[in-house]
């Protein structure tokens, strides 16, 4: 059986992932990029005269530094295989129709992130604290407070980098159409105004992974927004 994790609300899938991991009694792990296909024959076949059932676990098969061969016939034999093991794939993305159809249809969960999520990001401008705030709550709510920072963290860092004309990574991976968005989001704010928030930004990430922070997270938050 393949048992498929994907998607892009990887605090759910990954922790979804973790606990069937730690469900089983012997599971094997493997990371994306770091195996070839010897290994995988020697951890579900290992020469034995009677193959044992493996629970298998890989995280990001569909590693970027894969070749189109070499990712099909890793592919291929794990799905030769999928009726003797149990195998459970995790991706930190939201796989495509073809990746998904290479596994033979398997048992997929998508994990999305929710719309109120992204409702949000696109809210944030100055004098918009009330609706931001009820909206954080909600989204909390379906997604977490670790996510809700995490987005919102990323979201002022491309904002600050686009109104600076600043060539980071995740700027240049937006599509035309998602830059076009968001530079004129950017524009609604001044450098200085962005600075602000990606300094409380840091102090409270600082606060919390030193034990200094005396608010829980979604207090936090609700401040930093109180801040736009």
């Amino acid at each position: 059986m393949i048992l498929l994790l994907h998607g892009d609300n990887i605090s759910a899938s990954r922790n979804a992932f973790i606990k069937l991991r730690h469900d089983r009694t012997n599971p094997v792990s493997l990371q994306g990029g770091s195996f070839t296909l010897t290994d995988l024959a020697q951890i579900l076949e290992g020469g034995e005269l009677f193959t044992s059932s493996k629970d298998l676990f890989i995280e990001n098969l569909f590693n970027k530094i894969r070749k189109g061969d070499e990712l099909e016939a890793l592919v291929s034999y794990l799905v030769k295989h999928a009726d003797e093991h149990s195998i459970t794939l995790w991706e930190g993305k939201i796989l495509t129709k073809t990746q998904i159809a290479l596994l033979k249809n398997p048992q997929s969960q998508l994990f999305k992130l929710p719309t109120k999520l992204f409702s949000l990001l696109d809210a944030l401008k100055p004098n918009n604290a009330r609706l931001l705030i009820a909206q954080s709550h909600d989204v909390i709510k379906e997604a977490g407070e670790e996510m809700l920072f995490s987005m919102i963290t990323r979201h002022i860092r491309i904002l600050l980098a686009i109104r600076e004309n600043s060539s980071i990574e995740e700027v240049n991976k937006l599509a035309p159409w998602q830059k076009t968005k968001m530079t004129q989001q950017a524009s609604l704010f001044t450098t200085q105004q962005l600075l602000e928030l990606h300094a409380k930004i840091v102090m409270i990430d600082t606060s919390r992974k030193t034990g200094k922070n005396t608010l829980p997270l979604p207090a936090s938050i609700d401040f930093l927004l109180l801040r736009i």
